[in-house]
């Protein structure tokens, strides 16, 4: 996420550089209800706004591009913080609610005019330990 975020910053006017802290949230996310935790919540919300901020100016191809570096991206981070947070893919409550977030963001690429089947497996965050 710092090298999607850094892309950014250069190309956001200012009134759009609040976008940006939302790209730092999946750092301090912690896996905890309710569900969809508010961090998701915030990105998704943020990632269709930039979404439709671009799918008219540029091609679609692109567009995608743009937006599959930024999924993976987002996974590799969220990974990392699974780790970190000593979450595992186990079955558990604390699975549950993981599982809860990442269905939640990607429904939300289903909305997104082009990027519908962009984020389908999602399930790849999980570290194989």
């Amino acid at each position: 996420m710092p090298m999607v975020r850094q892309h950014f910053e250069s190309k956001l006017v200012n009134r759009q550089v609040s976008m940006l802290k939302h790209f730092d949230q999946i750092s301090k996310w912690e896996v905890k209800a309710p569900m969809p935790s508010s961090c998701f919540r915030a990105i998704c919300k943020q990632m269709a706004k930039l979404h439709e901020a671009i799918v008219d100016i540029l091609p679609q191809e692109r567009v995608k591009e743009i937006f599959s570096r930024i999924n993976q991206t987002f996974k590799s981070v969220l990974r990392q913080q699974l780790i970190h947070l000593n979450v595992i893919n186990n079955g558990g409550p604390q699975h549950g609610l993981v599982t809860s977030d990442l269905t939640f963001y990607a429904g939300s690429f289903k909305t997104l005019r082009g990027l519908e089947d962009l984020a389908q497996d999602v399930h790849d965050v999980w570290d194989k330990r």
